[in-house]
């Protein structure tokens, strides 16, 4: 029986691109304008529950979900991942390219975003072909980093 092969599981944001030069002010931006719309809520406000969210939960909609059952998740996740701005601000990581091709093995995406913008980062960065699969958060019934329940979905997978 041939040795089995490593698996390399990475997150997407702030791995195999820089999020932090731009991708996360735009979406931060546009999760606080869903709260507030949705929650009524000032922008201050609605700035203040994301981050809350967010720190306590893993994610901003980890808070949705527990604390505000009318708000559609994939609204809120498709409303606050503008792929055209996105992608104009997406910065791959200096030779990823070159740093996955290095790496034996399979390897898979697992991010908190929404599957579109997992597959569209892949795609307009071109490192589809590096990759077995893509998760984002929808393809795992909302379970998101760092719950348990989102590793062992993932890895059944």
């Amino acid at each position: 029986m041939p040795p089995s092969q490593p698996v390399w599981l990475f997150d997407l944001d702030d791995t195999l691109h820089r999020a932090d030069a731009g991708i996360f002010r735009l979406i931060n931006r546009r999760m606080t304008e869903f709260m507030a719309r949705e929650l009524n809520l000032s922008l201050p406000e609605a700035s203040d529950l994301r981050e809350h969210y967010w720190r306590h939960y893993g994610a901003t909609l980890g808070g949705l979900q527990q604390h505000h059952p009318q708000v559609c998740p994939a609204e809120f996740l498709r409303q606050s991942h503008h792929l055209p701005e996105l992608i104009a601000a997406l910065q791959p990581m200096p030779h990823i390219d070159t740093a996955l091709a290095a790496l034996p093995g399979r390897k898979a995406v697992f991010s908190n975003g929404p599957a579109f913008y997992v597959r569209a980062l892949i795609e307009a960065m071109r490192l589809g072909s590096h990759f077995e699969a893509l998760f984002g958060v929808d393809d795992l019934a909302l379970h998101y980093k760092p719950q348990p329940q989102a590793f062992h979905l993932v890895c059944a997978a």
